[in-house]
């Protein structure tokens, strides 16, 4: 899995060169074969790449890409060299060897330069697209945190109970010893019985759901802190209804996902979270659009490649847009702080659309790496600046 802390390492590495390949993945009980052509073609193209080096030789060439040949003979004998996944990245130098399943499908590719080639990651990574799951029943409480593309639990605050029974024991004890007993002799967490109350965790009255709704609450509160990044809830609706009225948290999201939780795995979450956060994320986009219409009868908004590069290593790009599968070949120089621009891909050049988005997400910019066809003006990039600049 990529993660910010992955992500930034791999985007601090500088070599010469650093190999970057992308491939999609289909089913591999079904389409072995086109994996395997595919990974040989792109094999192929790294051989190619490297040889317009002058330090490299064919010797030299075939010592550098070993854990390539590697993979591809694994292939060759019907294994499977890599994680289930819809796509998979590797990065490979002379310190550097990993690979990563990806949840998302990529563009076959293979890019040499001095630092590795991170665009297509960006999406994994998209702050405005984070969002966070609470599945509460009364017998389990869970929190995940995805993106539009993979979702993962986390452990959860020591504040928050585990079930309903955690907060139904916290004020009398004698409950406590005898839910206890009760499970010893058979009634477990999802049936607790309280002996000489009659009442069982089905009947358990509103007013203690909302003791049990306002605990979990705490525990939220105190794990995430003051974030604002969009809360769903997932459970049945009474229970999601009584947390909506007690919970403090300032980003709960108005749908929900509906149902007892506890019969869903993480990808059937991650695909009903996706249903409740993708209107939310093309308004989100509709709006960044306006903003950029808006800003430029204010100086704050360009689509020259120049200056977004330039702006994007200062960190005065606030919002950028970027063409997905299209580069614009150039080499931005820091000491200068001059551009130049190519109009084909060499060796001493870099993609100047992977070099702002990389800088703008490093300076905490938004970036959205969308098809060319969305991006306003039909250009290939454009971004929205933090203040004026100067004419």
């Amino acid at each position: 899995m990529i993660t910010t802390q992955t992500f930034d390492k791999l985007m601090a590495h500088e070599g010469n060169p650093c190999l970057t390949l992308y491939m999609p993945l289909a089913l591999p009980a079904i389409h072995h074969d086109n994996n395997r052509i595919r990974f040989k073609n792109l094999v192929q193209d790294a051989k190619e790449l490297l040889g317009a080096y002058e330090a490299f030789d064919e010797t030299s060439i075939d010592n550098y890409l070993q854990p390539l040949y590697q993979m591809e003979k694994e292939l060759e004998q019907g294994g499977y060299p890599w994680q289930p996944g819809t796509g998979m990245v590797a990065f490979l130098d002379q310190q550097v060897w990993e690979t990563y399943p990806l949840p998302m499908k990529v563009k076959a590719q293979v890019q040499i330069g001095e630092s590795f080639y991170l665009k297509p990651l960006l999406p994994l990574l998209h702050d405005s697209e984070r969002f966070y799951v609470l599945a509460i029943s009364q017998q389990d409480v869970r929190l995940f945190e995805g993106n539009r593309y993979e979702i993962s639990a986390l452990p959860i605050h020591e504040q928050m109970p585990r079930q309903i029974s955690d907060v139904l024991y916290l004020d009398d004890p004698e409950k406590q010893l005898q839910g206890h007993m009760a499970q010893k002799v058979g009634v477990g967490a999802s049936g607790v019985m309280y002996h000489g109350h009659g009442v069982t965790n089905k009947e358990v009255a509103k007013e203690e759901l909302r003791r049990y709704c306002r605990q979990i609450d705490v525990g939220l509160q105190l794990q995430l802190k003051e974030q604002s990044v969009p809360l769903i809830l997932a459970g049945v609706d009474y229970l999601v209804s009584i947390y909506r009225e007690i919970s403090d948290y300032k980003s709960l999201m108005p749908s929900g996902i509906y149902g007892n939780p506890d019969l869903l795995r993480e990808e059937q979450l991650l695909e009903k979270a996706r249903e409740v956060m993708l209107p939310y994320w093309e308004q989100a986009k509709k709006t960044a659009v306006k903003q950029y219409y808006a800003a430029q009868a204010h100086n704050k908004a360009t689509a020259d490649i120049e200056q977004i590069v330039t702006a994007a290593h200062h960190g005065q790009i606030e919002t950028l847009f970027v063409a997905r599968h299209e580069a614009v070949w150039g080499e931005y120089d820091p000491l200068s702080n001059d551009v130049t621009l190519s109009t084909e891909e060499q060796m001493r050049y870099v993609d100047l659309l992977d070099e702002a988005a990389i800088a703008t997400h490093d300076n905490g910019g938004t970036v959205y790496l969308v098809p060319a066809d969305q991006i306003p003006d039909d250009e290939l990039a454009v971004a929205i600046f933090r203040y004026p600049m100067m004419s």
